[in-house]
């Protein structure tokens, strides 16, 4: 077998499709090419665009074009590792190797979507919804308020903060999805007219958006176990917005086969090494809504 277990390719590809097979916030993300270099990024931010209004005979005035280059650190570095008793009957498995790759995957798309969702605190301050004093909004109880009014005041926060009204989507918990399956007035489930229908109506295609569950109040809404949590878990962190606010780039590191000295196996593993950001004016386009997870 020395020279038999470097089929990196079969392993390498099935990674990334099955990586974007299961991720959510990647959806949410600019991921247009970039060159790294030594572990960072240069991602290039424009400043917003106002309309004048042109007289006649007269000159018009010109605007400044504000273009900041920022420098995105790719400082997150999940890996996945498994042993595997004999590598070429994996390989030629379709089976096991499908199992093995979605494992991988699916682990280091747990990682990206925890740390992108983790970057709410990102959002402008006018797009942050709240209970009192920045306190958890509960949905349920004798205190509760409406999900569906609370999700409205996102969407005109992003309003006006000018965010475009198309492709907004809103990311909640588990928890807060189960409340919402309860409000048959607002919420389109996914389920309720077939993921054909939801998904073309909302994208223009037939395609399949990981998570996706359904819609209310001009939100695409998707469910996400890896929202950022606070005080013990009793309250969540919703992130909405609108487009792609956030900024990713990230190396694929080659899937490596290492034979240990005394085991008759071989150990295959795999580092990612990403990094993601809110930049310049995409603050706008990113809200949250802090609630009660239950």
């Amino acid at each position: 077998m020395a020279n038999s277990i470097v089929k990196q390719d079969a392993w390498q590809n099935a990674i990334i499709a099955n990586v974007h097979a299961t991720n959510i916030a990647l959806s949410f993300c600019d991921t247009t090419p970039v060159v790294v270099n030594a572990g960072t990024a240069k991602i290039l931010s424009t400043g917003l665009i106002t309309a004048g209004n042109y007289t006649p005979g007269s000159d018009f005035t010109l605007m400044d074009a504000t273009a900041t280059a920022n420098t995105l650190t790719l400082d997150q570095k999940p890996y996945w590792a498994i042993n595997v008793d004999d590598v070429e009957r994996v390989q030629t498995n379709p089976e096991a190797l499908s199992q093995i790759t979605r494992d991988g995957a699916v682990a280091i798309s747990d990682a990206i979507d925890t740390y992108i969702f983790g970057l709410y605190a990102k959002a402008a301050t006018a797009n942050k919804i709240t209970g009192a004093s920045n306190a958890a909004i509960p949905f349920t109880g004798g205190s509760a308020k409406d999900p569906y009014e609370t999700i409205v005041d996102l969407a005109t926060a992003l309003t006006k903060s000018n965010a475009p009204l198309t492709n907004r989507w809103l990311v909640v918990s588990p928890e807060i999805y189960g409340i919402l399956l309860k409000d048959k007035d607002h919420f389109i489930n996914v389920s309720n007219l077939g993921n054909t229908v939801v998904t073309a109506a909302q994208f223009g295609e037939v395609a399949s958006r990981p998570g996706l569950v359904g819609s209310i109040a001009g939100f695409s809404v998707y469910c996400s176990n890896h929202l950022t949590k606070a005080s013990s878990n009793a309250n969540v962190y919703l992130v909405g917005g609108q487009g792609t606010p956030f900024h990713f780039a990230s190396q694929l590191g080659d899937v490596e086969f290492v034979r240990p000295s005394m085991q008759f196996s071989t150990v295959a593993k795999q580092l990612v090494t990403f990094g993601a950001d809110v930049l310049g004016p995409n603050s706008a386009k990113l809200g949250l809504i802090y609630a009660v997870n239950s």
